[in-house]
């Protein structure tokens, strides 16, 4: 009986280990922490603590060997550390470039990533109109270059399936507001924004 488990051992061993070359998709949430919106009028920038929110995202990826490269698109909207109700929301899709090391345990993986790709991001803030009333005003900033760094784990629970835990840091360059007319009315001749995040998330990925 000792016999026989011992010649079954290696398959077992096999049976959690990750698939070296292949497809796979991911989901995952998270919230993001610490993040900082900035607005740039003329020379002068202002910077917003972002409050914690939510984030979602998805990516898509193919695995060779210990490297991954993978399409991923998340998004999240994050209200401002103060009273004045604005909130900001970014759209983020990015292209990664993944390093997975090798550890004692073949199921364990962790590993850091590079990410470059564009954002589309918009700032929703309270406003008054002619008439008195509270509306709520939305200024979008143009696409901006977006990169990110990250760094986790991951867990094969099978062959096919694993979970994962990383902590990302995203940057969001500055990027000019759409609406000239508000630019105007602030007599700039630069108005920009741009956005950090940092953000912890939890998700699964599916090895085809």
């Amino acid at each position: 009986m000792i016999k026989k488990s011992l010649y079954l051992l290696p398959l077992i061993v096999s049976a959690f280990a990750n698939a070296e070359n292949g497809v796979y998709t991911s989901l995952y949430s998270g919230a993001t922490f610490s993040s900082k919106s900035k607005t740039t009028v003329d020379s002068i920038t202002d910077t917003v603590k972002l409050k914690t929110a939510p984030v979602f995202g998805a990516a898509v990826g193919y695995n060779y060997q210990d490297v991954s490269f993978e399409l991923s698109y998340d998004t999240r909207s994050s209200k401002a550390n103060d009273d004045s109700g604005s909130k900001m929301k970014s759209n983020i899709l990015l292209a990664n470039l993944v390093y997975n090391f090798n550890v004692a345990s073949e199921n364990i993986k962790p590993y850091v990533g590079i990410g470059a790709g564009f954002a589309q991001s918009q700032l929703t803030f309270s406003d008054t109109d002619a008439s008195g009333m509270g509306v709520d005003a939305t200024q979008k900033l143009k696409n901006a270059f977006a990169m990110q760094l990250k760094g986790g784990a991951k867990v094969y629970l099978t062959q096919n399936v694993a979970v994962f835990g990383d902590l990302r840091y995203t940057n969001i360059a500055k990027a000019n507001y759409k609406n000239n007319e508000l630019k105007s009315a602030l007599g700039a001749d630069e108005l920009k924004g741009s956005l950090n995040y940092f953000s912890a998330n939890v998700g699964v990925s599916y090895f085809f």
